[in-house]
């Protein structure tokens, strides 16, 4: 664990940008532990399939639906009239 937020903080002190930071340091972890490719990939496929990341394309088709509607206007007008703005 000390290698990946070492290599991480190092990084972004040279002003590597973040995204590349942080898969290098992933792979440096990875490297370092003696974890095998199949286990990887079991966790990240059982880490994709839960219910929870599910709700965010709902969520954004739900304001998509809203916005096309233009419910949204509606519905922040009733909420400007309940706190009384």
């Amino acid at each position: 664990m000390l290698i990946l937020i070492g290599s991480f903080l190092v990084m972004l002190m040279v002003k590597v940008p973040v995204l590349f930071s942080m898969g290098i340091s992933s792979a440096l972890y990875l490297l370092s532990n003696d974890i095998s490719l199949m286990v990887i990939g079991q966790r990240m496929t059982t880490m994709l399939m839960s219910f929870t990341l599910l709700a965010v394309p709902f969520f954004v088709l739900l304001a998509e639906l809203f916005n096309a509607g233009n419910s949204t206007k509606r519905l922040i007008r009733f909420v400007l009239s309940l706190v009384g703005w």
